[in-house]
């Protein structure tokens, strides 16, 4: 049975229940009508059986119920089309609020998943990447073609969003429909064109810099500073750090914690405790300070109204671009002045990337490479090294010869 648009509503003028028949009501008009002749119905429904099982489809791939003769009649041709190619799926002809492959289902049911993988902070910015994603709504998963992901890359680049923040919406979309086609809910895996980035190297500050910017920031603010600088942790992983985590008999201490959005999490951007060695003038400062029991802040802010009086982003940034300002420096964020100047000094230094990676905390080894190609003194210093290679020697005498 290939399946039939029938009725089964109780017209409300004869109080018969399922009596409904096709009327032709001109070219390209059709409607089911009561025998009575004076219902139409507003509620069509598909009836098949598939599979050797009966079903009654009362709603289309977008999750809208069908009100017309019509609308029915087309999505059953498009379910026997569906059927000849074996990709007629029952649960992708449900209402909006039973389909879980209706996009905007879908994707609550994916952010879901990723609430219990991600750190609370990560969490809240892919959510908030999410909402560019409505774009898609009413659409089914399966309906998802190429054209629509390019439609969708020109509407964003049409909109108000930087560069940067679009390629992370659609590197969310990405990771959706790649998760998508891993559990088999799409047949096969879709493209999604990113924006091209300008790239800008990473602003970084040398020592000389840093200790210029330090000497116009209070005295009891700049503990604070200086740890970011020496031990290049994340700006909410020092306003969070406590005396439960240090242990001066060992000589370390453990980060292990971050303040975001005003909140206290229980956990780092990589889920990861950091283990850290007390040492330089991070020691002798921690030994003439009044060690504290619990989750005290190391770092106490003298302006702070919080019970806690610990620090946060948005204080250490505003303290950050004064100090800059009255240096006559160009402003540089507060992480990369401390946390990236950091990577860029260890690379200079010699260090490889696994050190870095480990000092700064890096669970993607991508993420550490930034200071390899960024690091223009190492470039032009390998390119020097050839300079004895004998092609290199013809093109200098070649270009440096006097012409006559």
């Amino acid at each position: 049975m290939r399946g039939k648009v029938i009725a089964r509503q109780r017209c409300p003028v004869c109080g018969q229940a399922g009596r409904y028949a096709v009327r032709d009501f001109g070219p390209g008009r059709q409607a089911l009508v009561c025998q009575c002749g004076q219902h139409i119905s507003d509620r069509p429904e598909i009836e098949l059986i598939h599979k050797r099982k009966r079903l009654r489809i009362t709603h289309g791939q977008d999750g809208q119920r069908f009100r017309l003769y019509e609308h029915a009649a087309r999505a059953l041709g498009v379910i026997r089309d569906q059927i000849e190619r074996g990709a007629f799926y029952a649960e992708s002809w449900q209402g909006t609020r039973a389909s879980g492959l209706v996009w905007e289902n879908y994707v609550s049911a994916w952010l879901e998943r990723q609430r219990i993988k991600m750190p609370e902070g990560t969490y809240n910015t892919t959510e908030d990447r999410c909402k560019h994603l409505a774009w898609f709504n009413g659409l089914n998963v399966r309906e998802l073609r190429n054209g629509h992901l390019e439609d969708f890359a020109v509407h964003l680049s049409q909109g108000r969003l930087k560069p940067s923040t679009q390629g992370a919406v659609i590197v969310t979309l990405r990771a959706i429909l790649n998760g998508a086609y891993r559990r088999g809910d799409i047949e096969k895996p879709l493209t999604v064109p990113l924006p091209a980035l300008p790239h800008h190297p990473r602003k970084h500050l040398t020592a000389e810099q840093q200790a210029l910017v330090l000497k116009h920031i209070l005295e009891e603010d700049q503990p604070i500073f200086l740890f970011l600088m020496q031990f290049g942790c994340r700006v909410g992983e020092a306003c969070a750090l406590c005396w439960d985590m240090v242990d001066q008999a060992r000589s370390q201490f453990l980060i292990a914690r971050t303040h975001s959005a005003c909140r206290w999490l229980d956990s780092t951007k990589t889920r990861k405790d950091r283990p850290m060695p007390i040492m330089g003038w991070f020691e002798g400062w921690l030994s003439r300070q009044e060690p504290a029991v619990g989750r005290v802040p190391v770092f106490i802010n003298p302006d702070a109204w919080t019970k806690e009086r610990n620090y946060n982003n948005t204080c250490l940034a505003r303290l950050w671009k004064q100090a800059l300002r009255a240096a006559g420096l160009e402003h540089v964020p507060l992480k990369n002045g401390t946390r990236h100047s950091l990577g860029f000094a260890l690379r200079h230094a010699g260090a490889d990337m696994d050190g870095i990676a480990r000092v700064l905390g890096h669970s993607n080894p991508k993420t550490t490479r930034v200071y390899v190609e960024d690091d223009l003194a190492a470039t032009a210093e390998l390119l020097g090294n050839v300079n004895r290679a004998r092609v290199i020697r013809l093109a200098d005498q070649r270009m440096t010869k006097p012409k006559n």
